[in-house]
């Protein structure tokens, strides 16, 4: 688990490691870089009311970081969305959460960078920027960046 805080500060790269869930044998590595987190504007995203599974005004954050593919091959819709957490001092976990317009669609998602790791395709080496959104509470003293079924750390 890194602080999510420092981890922009010091622009540091981490190591990042988890299994694939339908194949025991497969793991995937990476190497990712926080740039930047913050609290979305809702007056930022063109066509606000499309909007479906997130409900306007909540406490959506954005987290922006480069991927490096670590593996012999490209990737193709691998499910690193779904295993990056964010984590608050208590341990409290919280997924990536997900609406079309907001992430895909809109003008906002493209300039963002929300748009990027959808159905990723990631070559070797090559570093990727982009960005997923997280739902907090309202009150959180300090974050952490963690990974399900894997482990992150400094490189």
């Amino acid at each position: 688990m890194i602080k999510i805080a420092e981890a922009i500060e010091n622009g540091s790269w981490y190591f990042v490691t988890y299994q694939d869930d339908f194949d025991d044998e497969m793991f995937f590595s990476f190497q990712i870089k926080i740039n930047d987190f913050h609290q979305l504007d809702f007056n930022d995203v063109d066509d606000v009311e499309e909007i479906e599974n997130i409900e306007i005004g909540s406490n959506i954050w954005i987290l922006k970081f480069d991927l490096v593919n670590l593996n012999k091959k490209k990737y193709d819709d691998i499910d690193f969305g779904n295993k990056l957490v964010v984590c608050d001092q208590d341990g409290y976990q919280y997924n990536t959460v997900c609406d079309s317009h907001l992430c895909q669609f809109s003008d906002f998602a493209k300039t963002s960078g929300l748009d990027k790791f959808l159905g990723m395709n990631l070559p070797p080496k090559i570093p990727k920027s982009g960005a997923y959104v997280f739902e907090l509470p309202e009150y959180i003293e300090e974050l952490y960046l963690d990974m399900e079924g894997g482990e992150i750390g400094e490189v």
